[in-house]
């Protein structure tokens, strides 16, 4: 196995919002597990929708270690203000995101894989926006009028 070289000062710090408190427990305990020092954690408490896409904006990148989730919104938000996500390839995340074309899937809790996704994001500043400009077309596909729309011919059908 490759070891991963990712200095103090590339490691951001966590900010937590109770709308992520999963997220950010899980994530504290990745960092525990690979001994990744973490600078800052920063506890802001809950935030209005729009203050957390304030805070998303300034992230490196969105790390989402799952086993199972519906349709994630925070992917969906995370894409829609241009950050890099690293995700598992469960069914419904793969559904937005495609490993390596506008973001990274891994196995659930391969804290490895995340690792190389983290270091590969880092060490690959254009990623980021190659990540943004295929997300955003893959955000079309969630336009609201069009689900309605596909919903109703669906609908019709059966």
């Amino acid at each position: 196995q490759r070891k991963i070289k990712i200095t103090k000062e590339q490691i951001p710090g966590i900010i937590y919002s109770g709308l992520i408190a999963c997220v950010f427990a899980d994530l504290l305990v990745f960092f525990a597990l690979t001994k990744i020092p973490v600078i800052n954690v920063v506890l802001i408490g809950k935030l209005s929708h729009s203050e957390v896409f304030k805070y998303l904006k300034c992230a490196d990148m969105f790390i989402l270690n799952t086993a199972y989730e519906g349709m994630s919104h925070t992917i969906l938000e995370a894409i829609t203000v241009g950050i890099p996500v690293i995700t598992t390839n469960i069914p419904s995340n793969k559904e937005v995101i495609e490993d390596g074309v506008n973001g990274f899937l891994t196995d659930y809790n391969d804290k490895g894989k995340i690792l190389e996704a983290i270091q590969k994001i880092i060490e690959n500043p254009d990623l980021k926006s190659k990540f943004s400009v295929e997300s955003k077309k893959s955000l079309e596909y969630f336009k609201f009028e069009d689900l309605v729309l596909k919903t109703v011919k669906m609908l019709k059908e059966v």
